[in-house]
């Protein structure tokens, strides 16, 4: 089932720009049992993508940050900052939920503008585009 957010990429893959939607392609680990999966992430693919014509205006530059790095860098923060999102009542596995997680994560608000998927250095990673809110 598609909705209005979800739009089709010359690979022919969905990428999503519903914010609160669940996120295909999510699963960091799912490599291990499913060779296609890591066919499709083995090049750097954008899963979430917000909508200029559904949303407002693109910023000119996103932030971006990689979820490994995240952890790596404080790795008592970032699980914190993972169960605030986790209890905030929002969708796992959504935009909406990263913006929880980077809000909590860096103290300051934020708004995630893409969600992409890849392999570094033999490991599966997501990485996030945002900007923080004024």
């Amino acid at each position: 089932m598609t909705s209005k957010y979800e739009r089709k990429t010359d690979s022919g893959i969905y990428v999503e720009s519903d914010p609160n939607r669940e996120l295909v392609w999510w699963d960091p680990y799912r490599w291990q049992s499913d060779p296609q999966y890591l066919n499709f992430i083995r090049q750097d693919r954008t899963i979430f993508k917000r909508n200029p014509k559904l949303d407002k205006k693109p910023p000119k530059q996103l932030n971006y940050e990689y979820s490994d790095r995240l952890v790596q860098v404080d790795e008592e923060k970032s699980e914190s900052a993972w169960t605030v999102a986790l209890e905030s009542g929002t969708q796992p596995k959504s935009a909406a939920f990263i913006e929880q997680y980077l809000t909590n994560y860096y103290g300051k608000a934020v708004e995630v503008w893409q969600i992409g998927v890849a392999v570094v250095d033999g490991w599966p990673v997501r990485s996030y585009g945002f900007i923080y809110k004024k």
